[in-house]
């Protein structure tokens, strides 16, 4: 049963991996076929499909979770070294690679 399709393959696999870190086994399909020209653009995209159906509906609430909080916009933050404002992705200033704290 198919849970989760995006063109990037890299977001298909961490959501394979979200999954699988929380015992819900997964497989891949056209993670291969994806820009070699045979198929359609949006038919062709990789998918994540389940290898238990009955996991289905913990698996949709799972990804919908990780998708909500990628998709919150994060405050940034001052090194209290330099005072430089970082983005919050990252945890070492950019300026003097001290620690976010």
């Amino acid at each position: 049963m198919r849970v989760y399709s995006n063109e990037n393959s890299i977001l298909v696999n961490h959501m394979k991996n979200l999954l699988e870190s929380n015992g819900i086994l997964g497989f891949i399909k056209n993670e291969k076929v994806q820009g070699i020209g045979i198929a359609e653009i949006g038919n062709c995209w990789p998918e994540l499909w389940l290898k238990d159906a009955s996991q289905k509906i913990e698996a949709e609430e799972l990804i919908k979770n990780d998708l909500a909080e990628s998709s919150q916009e994060q405050p940034t933050w001052e090194c209290q070294n330099c005072k430089e404002i970082n983005e919050a992705q990252f945890n070492l200033c950019w300026q003097c690679s001290s620690s976010k704290s």
